[in-house]
């Protein structure tokens, strides 16, 4: 087993103003921490991931889909391309990061709610989209692990059967429940 800390607790952004409780992980024998990716570049994650290898930290990271404007499981093609893109975008982060794992909910946006259930169509787009994310994943060697959430948070997937059901639609080896 391995211990670790998530550091959304401390801030939802991690940069160098952080790097000091990189320190106290690693000084109280923390394996690693999970780094949330909700905003920044590539660049700025490898910065903290060089931060945390230099210290020996293993990491994950936790994304979110912040914006029914970028939505992978739409109707909307410009809006199911834009939701595709801040999949890619979180892949990349995470990759120049070197963690091992996305986690997170990162199927639907957060607080977005359609008045009904999700749609079988709807199960299709996303489970399309995140089997694309998880090729690109599986290339850094990276895992998916999806996280349901509470029905006052999202509609899309709430229940650890609903997410089960998902990630069989998913069908891809990196692809698994948090």
């Amino acid at each position: 087993m391995k211990l670790g800390i998530n550091l959304l607790c401390a801030a939802g952004t991690i940069g160098p103003s952080h790097f000091n409780l990189f320190d106290l992980a690693a000084e109280h024998e923390y394996d690693g921490v999970e780094v949330p990716v909700l905003e920044g570049t590539p660049t700025e994650y490898g910065v903290v991931g060089a931060a945390l290898q230099k210290r020996g930290l293993g990491r994950t990271c936790t994304a979110i889909i912040p914006d029914p404007a970028a939505d992978p499981t739409s109707a909307n093609p410009d809006i199911r391309a834009a939701g595709i893109a801040h999949l890619d975008w979180i892949v990349s982060c995470t990759a120049a990061l070197g963690a091992e794992v996305i986690g997170g909910p990162f199927h639907a946006p957060i607080g977005y709610f359609s008045g009904f259930g999700p749609t079988t169509d709807e199960w299709k787009r996303g489970a399309d989209a995140h089997h694309r994310m998880a090729d690109q994943a599986a290339a850094y060697g990276m895992r998916l692990a999806l996280e349901p959430l509470n029905r006052f948070e999202t509609y899309f997937l709430n229940t650890a059967a609903q997410a089960r059901q998902y990630c069989d639609l998913v069908d891809h080896p990196a692809f698994g429940i948090m």
